[in-house]
C-alpha cells in the first residue's frame, strides 16, 4: 500500500492531484520537438503490476489522478481503464495519441462497461490541427483521426485537453483555415 498521506492541514473536501506512474517513455518517440523521445532505455521504468494504491487512500475529498506516461497506448487503454475505481470523488488525466488505434481502444472499453466509465480527461498533443503540420511533425495520423477521436469523446463522456502550439513559423494560408474548420468543430 501507498505510505502517502495528505497532510492534516488540507482541508476536508478539498482536491489533490497526483500521479500514478505507468512508465516514463512514449511508444511513438517521433514528435520532433518532444524530449520524451530522448530518453534512452537506461532511464526507462516500467510499473509491472497495476495495483492501482491509490484506491485505498484515506482522504476525504476529490482525487485527481493523472495516469502518468508520454501516451497511453492502446494496451495500458484496455487493460487499465476498466480496473479503474470510479465515484463522485475521483477522476483521471491521462495523454494519449488521437489516432484510430487509441480510439478502437477505448471503444472497446466504453462497450465492455456499457458506458459508465471513469470520469476522466484526455489530453491529445494536437500541436496544430492540419494535415500538412502533421506530415512535417511526423505525427503519424490525420485529422480525420483526431475528429472521429473528439466526437468519440463528446459521445460518451470524455473531457478533452486538447493541446496547440502557436507560433509556428512555416503555416500557410490553408493551415489558418483547417484551424479555424478545427476551431468551429469544438462547438
Amino acid at each position: 500500500t501507498w505510505k502517502l498521506e495528505i497532510p492534516d492541514n488540507v482541508p476536508e473536501g478539498s482536491r489533490v492531484y497526483f500521479s500514478y506512474t505507468l512508465e516514463n517513455l512514449c511508444y511513438w518517440k517521433k514528435c520532433p520537438f518532444c524530449s520524451i523521445a530522448q530518453h534512452t532505455m537506461a532511464h526507462a521504468r516500467k510499473r509491472k503490476n497495476f495495483g492501482l494504491e491509490f484506491k485505498d487512500m484515506d482522504f476525504n475529498g476529490h482525487k485527481i489522478v493523472r495516469l502518468n506516461t508520454g501516451s497511453m497506448v492502446p494496451d495500458h487503454i484496455r487493460k487499465i481503464l476498466p480496473a479503474l475505481p470510479k465515484g463522485d470523488d475521483i477522476e483521471y488525466r491521462y495523454f494519449m495519441r488521437a489516432a484510430r488505434a487509441e480510439t478502437n481502444a477505448l471503444r472497446d472499453v466504453v462497450k465492455q462497461l456499457n458506458g459508465d466509465i471513469p470520469a476522466s480527461t484526455l489530453g491529445f498533443g494536437i500541436e496544430f490541427p492540419s494535415d500538412r503540420m502533421w506530415d512535417y511533425l511526423n505525427k503519424g495520423t490525420h485529422m480525420d483521426e483526431v475528429m472521429e477521436m473528439m466526437d468519440f469523446c463528446r459521445e460518451n463522456g470524455f473531457k478533452v485537453n486538447a493541446n496547440v502550439i502557436l507560433g509556428w513559423n512555416n503555416l500557410v494560408e490553408k493551415d489558418l483555415r483547417d484551424l479555424e474548420q478545427f476551431m468551429d468543430s469544438l462547438a
